[in-house]
Protein backbone atom coordinates (compact mmCIF):
# COMPACT_ATOMS: atom_id res chain seq x y z
CA UNK A 1 0.00 0.00 0.00
CA UNK A 2 2.35 3.21 -1.19
CA UNK A 3 1.32 6.33 0.86
CA UNK A 4 2.33 9.35 -0.61
CA UNK A 5 2.42 12.45 1.31
CA UNK A 6 2.71 15.87 -0.16
CA UNK A 7 3.30 18.86 2.20
CA UNK A 8 3.47 22.60 1.28
CA UNK A 9 3.36 25.75 2.80
CA UNK A 10 0.50 28.37 1.56
CA UNK A 11 -0.03 31.86 2.87
CA UNK A 12 -2.21 30.49 5.36
CA UNK A 13 -0.14 28.18 7.21
CA UNK A 14 0.63 24.24 6.31
CA UNK A 15 -1.68 22.38 4.18
CA UNK A 16 -1.76 18.34 4.25
CA UNK A 17 -2.64 16.33 1.15
CA UNK A 18 -2.85 12.37 1.56
CA UNK A 19 -3.17 10.04 -1.65
CA UNK A 20 -3.57 7.04 -0.32
CA UNK A 21 -3.71 3.61 -2.69
CA UNK A 22 -3.64 -0.08 -1.16
CA UNK A 23 -0.70 -1.49 -3.11
CA UNK A 24 1.88 -1.69 -0.06
CA UNK A 25 2.08 0.11 2.94
CA UNK A 26 5.27 2.24 2.43
CA UNK A 27 5.97 5.90 1.91
CA UNK A 28 7.59 8.14 -1.04
CA UNK A 29 7.70 12.27 -0.45
CA UNK A 30 6.69 14.08 -3.39
CA UNK A 31 8.53 17.14 -2.49
CA UNK A 32 11.65 18.49 -0.42
CA UNK A 33 8.71 19.78 1.98
CA UNK A 34 9.47 17.78 5.24
CA UNK A 35 7.25 17.02 8.46
CA UNK A 36 9.92 19.33 10.62
CA UNK A 37 8.66 22.46 8.72
CA UNK A 38 4.60 21.34 8.75
CA UNK A 39 3.99 21.09 11.90
CA UNK A 40 5.62 23.86 14.18
CA UNK A 41 2.57 25.79 14.84
CA UNK A 42 -0.61 24.75 16.54
CA UNK A 43 -2.60 26.19 13.33
CA UNK A 44 -0.61 23.86 10.71
CA UNK A 45 -0.77 20.97 13.36
CA UNK A 46 -4.45 21.25 13.33
CA UNK A 47 -4.71 20.97 9.74
CA UNK A 48 -3.68 17.19 9.79
CA UNK A 49 -6.26 16.99 13.12
CA UNK A 50 -8.98 18.45 10.76
CA UNK A 51 -7.67 16.14 8.06
CA UNK A 52 -8.14 13.12 10.33
CA UNK A 53 -11.66 13.90 11.54
CA UNK A 54 -12.52 13.99 7.45
CA UNK A 55 -10.88 10.45 7.06
CA UNK A 56 -12.98 9.48 9.99
CA UNK A 57 -16.25 10.50 8.08
CA UNK A 58 -15.06 8.73 5.18
CA UNK A 59 -14.23 5.46 6.73
CA UNK A 60 -18.32 4.76 7.31
CA UNK A 61 -19.23 4.08 3.39
CA UNK A 62 -16.69 1.00 2.79
CA UNK A 63 -18.43 -1.88 4.39
CA UNK A 64 -21.88 -2.29 1.69
CA UNK A 65 -21.74 -5.98 1.98
CA UNK A 66 -21.60 -6.19 5.67
CA UNK A 67 -24.52 -3.51 6.03
CA UNK A 68 -26.50 -4.80 3.51
CA UNK A 69 -26.21 -8.39 4.70
CA UNK A 70 -27.10 -7.44 8.24
CA UNK A 71 -29.65 -4.93 7.81
CA UNK A 72 -33.09 -6.09 8.47
CA UNK A 73 -34.57 -5.80 4.92
CA UNK A 74 -37.66 -7.81 3.42
CA UNK A 75 -37.28 -6.11 -0.25
CA UNK A 76 -34.20 -4.66 -2.47
CA UNK A 77 -34.00 -2.65 -5.33
CA UNK A 78 -30.50 -4.09 -5.51
CA UNK A 79 -27.46 -5.62 -3.37
CA UNK A 80 -29.88 -9.06 -2.92
CA UNK A 81 -26.22 -10.92 -3.89
CA UNK A 82 -24.62 -9.00 -1.26
CA UNK A 83 -27.06 -9.79 1.41
CA UNK A 84 -27.25 -13.66 0.66
CA UNK A 85 -23.15 -13.28 0.73
CA UNK A 86 -22.72 -14.88 -2.73
CA UNK A 87 -19.31 -14.74 -3.65
CA UNK A 88 -19.16 -12.67 -6.82
CA UNK A 89 -20.82 -9.55 -4.57
CA UNK A 90 -18.78 -9.75 -1.78
CA UNK A 91 -15.59 -7.34 -1.71
CA UNK A 92 -13.51 -5.24 0.24
CA UNK A 93 -11.55 -1.97 0.32
CA UNK A 94 -9.51 -0.92 2.88
CA UNK A 95 -7.75 1.95 1.32
CA UNK A 96 -10.20 4.90 3.83
CA UNK A 97 -9.23 3.35 7.23
CA UNK A 98 -5.39 3.23 6.30
CA UNK A 99 -5.47 6.45 5.18
CA UNK A 100 -6.72 7.59 8.62
CA UNK A 101 -4.55 5.42 10.45
CA UNK A 102 -0.99 7.06 8.80
CA UNK A 103 -2.39 10.17 9.02
CA UNK A 104 -3.39 9.60 13.11
CA UNK A 105 0.43 8.23 13.28
CA UNK A 106 1.93 11.36 10.74
CA UNK A 107 0.29 13.48 14.05
CA UNK A 108 1.49 11.29 16.34
CA UNK A 109 5.54 11.12 15.68
CA UNK A 110 5.73 14.93 14.92
CA UNK A 111 3.37 16.95 17.36
CA UNK A 112 6.34 17.08 19.33
CA UNK A 113 7.75 19.69 16.67
CA UNK A 114 4.74 22.27 17.23
CA UNK A 115 5.69 24.79 19.40
CA UNK A 116 4.33 26.32 22.45
CA UNK A 117 1.91 23.96 22.84
CA UNK A 118 0.43 23.59 26.34
CA UNK A 119 -0.29 20.14 27.66
CA UNK A 120 -4.15 20.25 27.39
CA UNK A 121 -3.82 21.39 23.47
CA UNK A 122 -1.19 18.33 22.46
CA UNK A 123 -3.84 15.89 24.57
CA UNK A 124 -6.60 16.86 22.27
CA UNK A 125 -4.86 16.92 19.21
CA UNK A 126 -3.43 13.08 20.36
CA UNK A 127 -6.33 12.21 21.37
CA UNK A 128 -8.29 12.91 18.22
CA UNK A 129 -5.45 10.98 16.55
CA UNK A 130 -5.41 8.09 18.90
CA UNK A 131 -9.50 7.45 18.82
CA UNK A 132 -9.52 7.52 15.10
CA UNK A 133 -6.78 5.30 15.12
CA UNK A 134 -8.19 2.98 17.76
CA UNK A 135 -11.96 3.32 15.34
CA UNK A 136 -9.69 2.69 12.51
CA UNK A 137 -8.35 -0.79 13.77
CA UNK A 138 -11.69 -1.90 15.38
CA UNK A 139 -13.40 -1.45 12.26
CA UNK A 140 -10.94 -3.57 10.01
CA UNK A 141 -11.08 -6.18 12.34
CA UNK A 142 -14.49 -6.42 12.07
CA UNK A 143 -14.41 -6.49 8.16
CA UNK A 144 -11.60 -7.88 7.40
CA UNK A 145 -10.76 -10.29 10.65
CA UNK A 146 -6.24 -10.53 10.57
CA UNK A 147 -5.24 -6.96 9.12
CA UNK A 148 -2.28 -5.28 8.70
CA UNK A 149 -0.54 -3.33 11.58
CA UNK A 150 1.58 -0.29 10.16
CA UNK A 151 4.51 0.73 12.59
CA UNK A 152 6.20 3.96 11.70
CA UNK A 153 5.16 6.22 8.43
CA UNK A 154 9.07 6.23 7.75
CA UNK A 155 8.76 2.64 7.04
CA UNK A 156 9.29 1.52 3.51
CA UNK A 157 8.88 -2.26 3.82
CA UNK A 158 6.03 -4.31 2.88
CA UNK A 159 3.73 -5.27 6.15
CA UNK A 160 2.18 -8.85 6.60
CA UNK A 161 -1.17 -9.04 7.70
CA UNK A 162 -1.62 -9.64 11.77
CA UNK A 163 -3.69 -12.46 13.42
CA UNK A 164 -6.94 -10.42 14.49
CA UNK A 165 -6.25 -10.70 18.29
CA UNK A 166 -3.06 -8.50 17.54
CA UNK A 167 -5.79 -6.23 15.30
CA UNK A 168 -8.34 -5.52 17.93
CA UNK A 169 -5.34 -5.01 20.66
CA UNK A 170 -4.02 -2.32 18.80
CA UNK A 171 -7.57 -0.67 18.77
CA UNK A 172 -7.67 -1.18 22.54
CA UNK A 173 -4.10 0.07 23.00
CA UNK A 174 -5.21 3.29 20.88
CA UNK A 175 -8.50 3.60 22.33
CA UNK A 176 -7.31 3.14 25.77
CA UNK A 177 -4.58 6.29 25.39
CA UNK A 178 -7.37 8.55 24.03
CA UNK A 179 -9.21 7.27 27.07
CA UNK A 180 -6.39 8.92 29.29
CA UNK A 181 -5.90 12.15 27.59
CA UNK A 182 -9.51 13.49 26.54
CA UNK A 183 -11.57 15.13 28.88
CA UNK A 184 -15.53 15.09 28.56
CA UNK A 185 -17.29 16.37 25.36
CA UNK A 186 -18.57 19.60 26.86
CA UNK A 187 -15.02 20.57 27.83
CA UNK A 188 -13.29 20.47 24.24
CA UNK A 189 -11.83 23.17 22.50
CA UNK A 190 -11.28 23.06 19.18
CA UNK A 191 -7.90 25.35 17.81
CA UNK A 192 -8.63 28.77 18.80
CA UNK A 193 -10.52 28.01 21.80
CA UNK A 194 -14.34 27.59 19.89
CA UNK A 195 -16.79 24.78 21.22
CA UNK A 196 -16.79 21.78 18.97
CA UNK A 197 -20.71 22.10 17.31
CA UNK A 198 -21.00 17.95 16.51
CA UNK A 199 -19.74 15.15 18.99
CA UNK A 200 -18.02 14.08 15.79
CA UNK A 201 -14.85 15.05 18.02
CA UNK A 202 -13.69 12.30 20.37
CA UNK A 203 -13.93 12.74 24.07
CA UNK A 204 -13.67 11.03 27.04
CA UNK A 205 -16.73 9.31 25.71
CA UNK A 206 -14.24 7.18 23.93
CA UNK A 207 -14.77 4.91 26.51
CA UNK A 208 -17.56 3.60 24.04
CA UNK A 209 -14.73 2.90 21.29
CA UNK A 210 -13.49 0.80 24.46
CA UNK A 211 -16.71 -1.05 24.97
CA UNK A 212 -17.37 -2.21 22.06
CA UNK A 213 -13.81 -2.89 21.20
CA UNK A 214 -14.01 -5.21 24.54
CA UNK A 215 -16.81 -6.99 23.29
CA UNK A 216 -15.55 -7.65 20.09
CA UNK A 217 -12.24 -9.86 21.60
CA UNK A 218 -14.51 -11.43 23.75
CA UNK A 219 -16.57 -12.55 21.25
CA UNK A 220 -13.93 -13.96 18.21
CA UNK A 221 -12.09 -15.22 21.37
CA UNK A 222 -15.15 -17.69 21.95
CA UNK A 223 -16.42 -17.83 17.98
CA UNK A 224 -12.82 -18.83 16.58
CA UNK A 225 -11.49 -20.67 19.57
CA UNK A 226 -8.25 -17.66 19.98
CA UNK A 227 -6.47 -17.87 23.12
CA UNK A 228 -7.63 -15.41 25.43
CA UNK A 229 -9.98 -15.00 28.51
CA UNK A 230 -13.36 -14.06 26.97
CA UNK A 231 -14.87 -13.37 30.20
CA UNK A 232 -12.23 -10.87 31.28
CA UNK A 233 -12.89 -8.85 27.80
CA UNK A 234 -16.53 -8.87 28.55
CA UNK A 235 -15.89 -7.38 32.12
CA UNK A 236 -13.55 -4.30 30.81
CA UNK A 237 -16.86 -4.08 28.20
CA UNK A 238 -19.15 -4.03 31.31
CA UNK A 239 -16.57 -1.54 32.83
CA UNK A 240 -16.01 1.28 30.30
CA UNK A 241 -19.76 1.03 29.33
CA UNK A 242 -20.33 1.56 33.34
CA UNK A 243 -17.99 4.89 32.78
CA UNK A 244 -20.28 5.98 30.80
CA UNK A 245 -24.00 4.91 31.94
CA UNK A 246 -22.68 6.09 35.93
CA UNK A 247 -21.99 9.49 34.38
CA UNK A 248 -18.11 9.54 34.79
CA UNK A 249 -17.34 10.33 31.19
CA UNK A 250 -19.70 13.50 30.55
CA UNK A 251 -23.54 14.58 30.57
CA UNK A 252 -25.19 12.01 28.76
CA UNK A 253 -29.26 11.06 28.87
CA UNK A 254 -31.77 8.92 27.90
CA UNK A 255 -34.68 10.73 26.19
CA UNK A 256 -38.31 10.34 28.46
CA UNK A 257 -39.85 8.77 25.04
CA UNK A 258 -39.09 7.58 21.92
CA UNK A 259 -40.47 10.23 20.12
CA UNK A 260 -38.29 12.72 22.14
CA UNK A 261 -34.97 10.34 20.75
CA UNK A 262 -36.75 10.34 17.08
CA UNK A 263 -37.05 14.13 17.36
CA UNK A 264 -33.77 14.96 18.03
CA UNK A 265 -32.12 12.20 15.92
CA UNK A 266 -34.39 14.06 13.10
CA UNK A 267 -32.27 17.31 13.71
CA UNK A 268 -28.70 17.73 12.98
CA UNK A 269 -27.93 20.41 14.49
CA UNK A 270 -29.91 20.18 17.64
CA UNK A 271 -28.25 18.87 20.91
CA UNK A 272 -28.76 15.71 21.31
CA UNK A 273 -28.16 14.31 24.92
CA UNK A 274 -28.22 10.58 24.28
CA UNK A 275 -25.67 11.02 21.34
CA UNK A 276 -22.04 10.11 22.65
CA UNK A 277 -20.34 9.76 19.20
CA UNK A 278 -21.42 10.84 15.85
CA UNK A 279 -20.67 11.19 12.29
CA UNK A 280 -22.17 14.79 11.63
CA UNK A 281 -24.12 16.18 8.82
CA UNK A 282 -23.58 19.58 7.62
CA UNK A 283 -26.10 20.46 5.54
CA UNK A 284 -24.72 24.29 4.57
CA UNK A 285 -21.59 22.52 2.81
CA UNK A 286 -23.02 22.53 -0.65
CA UNK A 287 -26.67 22.31 -1.99
CA UNK A 288 -26.40 19.01 -2.53
CA UNK A 289 -24.92 17.45 0.29
CA UNK A 290 -26.74 13.99 1.67
CA UNK A 291 -26.85 12.57 5.24
CA UNK A 292 -24.37 10.04 6.23
CA UNK A 293 -27.15 8.47 7.70
CA UNK A 294 -28.27 6.00 4.98
CA UNK A 295 -31.46 5.44 6.11
CA UNK A 296 -32.70 8.14 3.42
CA UNK A 297 -32.71 4.33 1.59
CA UNK A 298 -35.96 3.51 3.43
CA UNK A 299 -37.26 6.94 3.16
CA UNK A 300 -41.24 7.21 1.13
CA UNK A 301 -43.95 8.74 1.07
CA UNK A 302 -45.46 10.72 2.99
CA UNK A 303 -41.92 11.89 4.44
CA UNK A 304 -40.94 12.28 1.10
CA UNK A 305 -43.46 14.79 0.15
CA UNK A 306 -42.92 14.54 -3.53
CA UNK A 307 -43.80 10.69 -3.53
CA UNK A 308 -46.72 9.09 -3.80
CA UNK A 309 -47.71 6.25 -1.71
CA UNK A 310 -47.15 3.39 -4.55
CA UNK A 311 -43.89 4.67 -5.39
CA UNK A 312 -42.48 2.94 -2.67
CA UNK A 313 -42.31 -0.02 -5.04
CA UNK A 314 -39.46 1.28 -6.82
CA UNK A 315 -38.06 4.82 -5.45
CA UNK A 316 -37.01 3.08 -1.67
CA UNK A 317 -34.67 0.99 -2.20
CA UNK A 318 -35.10 -1.03 1.37
CA UNK A 319 -38.08 -1.76 2.14
CA UNK A 320 -39.68 -3.79 5.15
CA UNK A 321 -43.15 -5.13 5.28
CA UNK A 322 -45.85 -4.24 8.15
CA UNK A 323 -45.88 -7.95 9.55
CA UNK A 324 -42.00 -8.08 10.42
CA UNK A 325 -42.54 -4.80 12.20
CA UNK A 326 -45.43 -6.56 13.90
CA UNK A 327 -43.28 -9.10 14.68
CA UNK A 328 -40.72 -7.24 15.66
CA UNK A 329 -42.75 -4.80 18.37
CA UNK A 330 -45.57 -6.96 19.71
CA UNK A 331 -46.19 -4.64 22.30
CA UNK A 332 -49.14 -2.13 20.67
CA UNK A 333 -47.76 -0.35 23.68
CA UNK A 334 -44.25 0.02 22.48
CA UNK A 335 -43.70 3.80 21.47
CA UNK A 336 -41.16 3.04 18.85
CA UNK A 337 -43.91 1.65 16.83
CA UNK A 338 -45.38 5.28 16.30
CA UNK A 339 -41.92 6.79 16.99
CA UNK A 340 -40.19 5.18 14.02
CA UNK A 341 -42.78 4.29 11.32
CA UNK A 342 -45.36 5.99 10.09
CA UNK A 343 -48.96 5.20 11.05
CA UNK A 344 -49.09 1.52 10.64
CA UNK A 345 -52.65 1.22 10.12
CA UNK A 346 -53.16 3.86 7.06
CA UNK A 347 -54.59 1.69 4.66
CA UNK A 348 -51.95 3.45 2.42
CA UNK A 349 -49.05 1.44 3.27
CA UNK A 350 -50.72 -1.46 1.21
CA UNK A 351 -49.36 -1.36 -2.63
CA UNK A 352 -49.86 -4.19 -5.26
CA UNK A 353 -51.27 -6.63 -2.08
CA UNK A 354 -48.20 -6.07 0.00
CA UNK A 355 -48.30 -4.36 3.18
CA UNK A 356 -45.37 -1.77 3.95
CA UNK A 357 -43.83 -0.21 7.19
CA UNK A 358 -42.58 3.05 6.10
CA UNK A 359 -39.38 4.55 8.06
CA UNK A 360 -40.57 7.55 10.10
CA UNK A 361 -37.41 7.59 12.60
CA UNK A 362 -35.94 10.41 10.91
CA UNK A 363 -38.46 12.51 10.21
CA UNK A 364 -37.16 15.34 8.79
CA UNK A 365 -36.78 16.25 4.84
CA UNK A 366 -34.52 17.71 3.15
CA UNK A 367 -35.25 18.86 -0.80
CA UNK A 368 -33.99 20.47 -3.98
CA UNK A 369 -35.94 23.37 -5.30
CA UNK A 370 -36.31 22.06 -8.90
CA UNK A 371 -39.01 24.04 -10.63
CA UNK A 372 -39.26 21.59 -13.24
CA UNK A 373 -41.15 19.43 -10.59
CA UNK A 374 -44.69 19.53 -9.93
CA UNK A 375 -43.48 19.95 -6.83
CA UNK A 376 -41.39 22.27 -7.39
CA UNK A 377 -38.26 20.72 -5.97
CA UNK A 378 -36.61 16.52 -5.34
CA UNK A 379 -36.41 15.05 -2.21
CA UNK A 380 -32.79 15.02 -1.40
CA UNK A 381 -31.43 13.62 1.90
CA UNK A 382 -32.48 13.33 5.60
CA UNK A 383 -31.55 16.15 8.15
CA UNK A 384 -29.60 13.48 10.38
CA UNK A 385 -26.69 12.70 11.48
CA UNK A 386 -25.03 9.24 12.12
CA UNK A 387 -25.01 8.16 15.30
CA UNK A 388 -22.30 5.57 15.96
CA UNK A 389 -22.76 5.37 19.78
CA UNK A 390 -25.64 6.68 21.87
CA UNK A 391 -26.77 6.18 25.44
CA UNK A 392 -29.35 3.99 25.14
CA UNK A 393 -26.76 1.44 22.90
CA UNK A 394 -24.59 1.04 25.27
CA UNK A 395 -27.15 0.43 27.72
CA UNK A 396 -27.75 -2.77 25.91
CA UNK A 397 -24.18 -3.62 24.94
CA UNK A 398 -23.79 -3.75 28.54
CA UNK A 399 -26.17 -5.77 29.10
CA UNK A 400 -24.88 -8.34 25.88
CA UNK A 401 -22.36 -8.35 28.08
CA UNK A 402 -24.22 -9.07 31.46
CA UNK A 403 -25.26 -11.92 29.64
CA UNK A 404 -22.10 -13.59 28.80
CA UNK A 405 -20.42 -13.12 31.97
CA UNK A 406 -24.00 -15.31 33.82
CA UNK A 407 -24.99 -11.61 35.43
CA UNK A 408 -28.62 -12.32 34.35
CA UNK A 409 -30.41 -9.88 37.00
CA UNK A 410 -28.00 -7.06 35.54
CA UNK A 411 -28.82 -7.99 31.90
CA UNK A 412 -32.43 -7.95 33.01
CA UNK A 413 -32.21 -4.45 34.58
CA UNK A 414 -30.16 -2.67 31.46
CA UNK A 415 -32.70 -4.89 29.02
CA UNK A 416 -36.03 -3.00 30.94
CA UNK A 417 -34.56 0.49 31.37
CA UNK A 418 -34.36 0.86 27.52
CA UNK A 419 -38.23 -1.34 27.60
CA UNK A 420 -39.63 1.02 30.00
CA UNK A 421 -38.51 3.74 28.56
CA UNK A 422 -40.58 2.33 25.23
CA UNK A 423 -43.45 1.50 26.84
CA UNK A 424 -42.73 -1.81 25.85
CA UNK A 425 -43.61 -4.95 28.29
CA UNK A 426 -40.81 -5.77 30.49
CA UNK A 427 -38.77 -8.69 30.78
CA UNK A 428 -39.44 -11.57 30.84
CA UNK A 429 -42.73 -11.07 27.82
CA UNK A 430 -44.38 -13.41 26.12
CA UNK A 431 -41.71 -13.07 23.38
CA UNK A 432 -39.01 -13.89 25.81
CA UNK A 433 -38.63 -17.84 24.99
CA UNK A 434 -35.13 -17.88 24.53
CA UNK A 435 -33.03 -16.64 27.49
CA UNK A 436 -31.73 -13.30 28.46
CA UNK A 437 -29.01 -12.42 25.74
CA UNK A 438 -31.22 -13.57 22.75
CA UNK A 439 -33.83 -10.66 24.15
CA UNK A 440 -30.79 -8.39 24.69
CA UNK A 441 -30.03 -9.05 21.09
CA UNK A 442 -33.63 -8.61 20.03
CA UNK A 443 -33.99 -5.13 21.82
CA UNK A 444 -31.20 -3.76 20.37
CA UNK A 445 -32.58 -4.76 16.91
CA UNK A 446 -35.47 -2.53 17.95
CA UNK A 447 -33.88 -0.19 19.60
CA UNK A 448 -31.39 0.87 16.98
CA UNK A 449 -33.21 -0.20 13.72
CA UNK A 450 -31.92 2.18 11.13
CA UNK A 451 -29.06 3.36 12.99
CA UNK A 452 -25.25 2.77 11.55
CA UNK A 453 -25.83 -0.50 10.47
CA UNK A 454 -25.23 -2.33 13.94
CA UNK A 455 -27.02 -5.54 13.21
CA UNK A 456 -24.23 -7.62 11.30
CA UNK A 457 -21.81 -7.10 14.01
CA UNK A 458 -24.59 -7.45 16.47
CA UNK A 459 -25.05 -10.96 14.96
CA UNK A 460 -21.36 -12.17 14.91
CA UNK A 461 -20.90 -11.14 18.22
CA UNK A 462 -23.25 -13.49 19.85
CA UNK A 463 -21.74 -16.44 18.18
CA UNK A 464 -22.91 -19.37 15.47
CA UNK A 465 -26.83 -19.80 16.48
CA UNK A 466 -26.99 -16.27 15.59
CA UNK A 467 -25.23 -16.63 12.24
CA UNK A 468 -27.20 -19.44 11.09
CA UNK A 469 -30.87 -18.27 12.40
CA UNK A 470 -30.52 -14.26 11.79
CA UNK A 471 -28.58 -14.03 8.24
CA UNK A 472 -29.82 -15.44 5.26
CA UNK A 473 -28.25 -17.29 2.03
CA UNK A 474 -24.53 -18.49 2.56
CA UNK A 475 -24.53 -17.90 6.03
CA UNK A 476 -26.89 -20.73 7.03
CA UNK A 477 -24.70 -23.49 5.41
CA UNK A 478 -21.39 -22.23 6.87
CA UNK A 479 -19.30 -24.02 9.05
CA UNK A 480 -17.00 -23.38 11.84
CA UNK A 481 -14.34 -24.45 9.63
CA UNK A 482 -15.81 -21.50 6.74
CA UNK A 483 -15.50 -19.31 9.32
CA UNK A 484 -11.93 -20.04 10.84
CA UNK A 485 -10.76 -19.83 7.15
CA UNK A 486 -12.58 -16.05 6.70
CA UNK A 487 -15.85 -16.43 5.77
CA UNK A 488 -17.50 -13.85 7.90
CA UNK A 489 -15.32 -11.05 7.33
CA UNK A 490 -14.47 -9.51 3.48
CA UNK A 491 -11.64 -10.79 1.03
CA UNK A 492 -8.15 -8.68 0.87
CA UNK A 493 -8.91 -6.35 -1.52
CA UNK A 494 -8.05 -6.99 -5.20
CA UNK A 495 -5.81 -3.83 -5.44
CA UNK A 496 -3.73 -4.77 -2.53
CA UNK A 497 -2.35 -7.84 -4.38
CA UNK A 498 -2.88 -7.01 -7.75
CA UNK A 499 -0.37 -7.48 -10.49
CA UNK A 500 2.41 -5.66 -10.34
CA UNK A 501 1.78 -4.87 -6.45
CA UNK A 502 4.82 -4.35 -4.40
CA UNK A 503 3.58 -6.34 -1.09
CA UNK A 504 3.87 -9.58 -1.77
CA UNK A 505 3.39 -10.77 1.72
CA UNK A 506 -0.62 -10.93 1.48
CA UNK A 507 -2.17 -14.21 0.84
CA UNK A 508 -5.88 -14.41 0.49
CA UNK A 509 -8.51 -15.74 3.34
CA UNK A 510 -8.68 -19.38 2.52
CA UNK A 511 -12.20 -19.11 2.11
CA UNK A 512 -12.08 -16.50 -0.61
CA UNK A 513 -9.24 -18.05 -2.24
CA UNK A 514 -11.74 -20.97 -3.07
CA UNK A 515 -13.66 -18.44 -5.20
CA UNK A 516 -10.34 -17.04 -6.94
CA UNK A 517 -10.61 -13.52 -4.92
Amino acid sequence: MKQHISLSITASGALLALLLSSCSLDRTPQNSITAENAFRTEKELNTTTMSIQYGVFNMFDTSYAMDVAGDLTDELTSGEDAKNWSPAAIDGDWKKLYTTIFEANLLLENIHRTEELSEDRVNFHRGQALFAKGLAYLMLVQRFGDAIITTSTDNHQPYPVSPAMSVIDEAIKAGEEAFAILPPFQELRLYGSSRPTTKQFASKGAAALLAHAYSWKGSIIDLYGYQGDSKAAYQKAVEYASQIIDGKTGSYALYDTPQELSDALSNSEGANIESIFVIGFDKHRYDYAASPNKSSEYVSWPLNETAIPSDISFKTPSRIYLSTIQKMYPDESDGRRSAYFHDLSDPANTVDGVTYARMNKYHTAIYIPNEFSEFGKDFNTIDANLDLWRLGGIILLRAENYAKLGNEAAAVKDLNRIRERAGAALYPAAQDTKGVQYAVFKERERELIYECSYRYYDIIRNGLDYIHGELQGVFNTLTLQDIKDGALVLPIPPDARGEGNRNTLLIQKTYWARFGK
